[in-house]
């Protein structure tokens, strides 16, 4: 009797450390967890401040680099024969145009129907007035090809070249794409702005020079 309440006494003694010791295990787990969870959650906060602060940096940014120029400098017309081809206008920050000074901003009403592939096509021809590097000339032409539209009648195209030289398309109103060389802005601008062009007359209107 003796030896067999000895036996039960040291299962009961061994049983009582093993659920002290699960009981101190699971302790530490969620003791561990609740330490996990908590620096998680700090690391996520920390991380989703640095995010936002981050993103807000580049949206101001953004609006500083690329703001809508005011004052209307001039507007025109193309017409060929008897068709009306387009309206254009082009509005700086001060109302004056000179190149190389920036933001600037071009915007085109077409009063006919042109397909995308119409406005590369003319956009190359118009290019070959200047001195470009054909390769150059391509890549600009590849990254225009991957968010110019069709084109239907009355339908905005407006181009901004930014305070940091960056270019930007919007389609009635909405951004579109846009394009990081900062040699592109000038030479795209000049299809309408270069006085030696094929229409200077429309050039003279646009630059407000009699």
């Amino acid at each position: 009797m003796f030896f067999v309440a000895k036996t039960a006494s040291k299962k009961m003694a061994g049983q009582r450390a093993s659920n002290k010791s699960t009981s101190m295990l699971k302790s530490y787990t969620l003791e561990i967890n609740s330490l996990f969870r908590c620096t998680m959650r700090n690391l996520t906060l920390k991380w989703v401040m640095i995010i936002l602060i981050a993103v807000k940096s580049h949206l101001v940014y953004a609006a500083d680099a690329c703001e809508t120029p005011p004052l209307l400098v001039g507007s025109s017309s193309l017409k060929v024969w008897l068709w009306d081809v387009y309206d254009v206008e082009l509005k700086t920050t001060d109302g004056a145009y000179q190149r190389g000074i920036y933001p600037l901003q071009l915007e085109v009403t077409y009063k006919r129907a042109f397909s995308k592939k119409d406005l590369l096509s003319e956009t190359q021809k118009q290019w070959q007035r200047f001195d470009l590097d054909a390769q150059q000339e391509q890549r600009w032409l590849q990254e225009l090809n991957v968010f110019w539209p069709d084109i239907s009648k009355q339908d905005r195209l407006r181009f901004q070249i930014c305070a940091d030289q960056t270019s930007r398309f919007f389609y009635n109103d909405r951004a579109i794409g846009r394009i990081e060389d900062p040699m592109f802005g000038d030479y795209f601008s000049l299809i309408w702005l270069d006085l030696d062009g094929p229409f200077p007359d429309m050039t003279r209107e646009l630059i407000a020079q009699n």
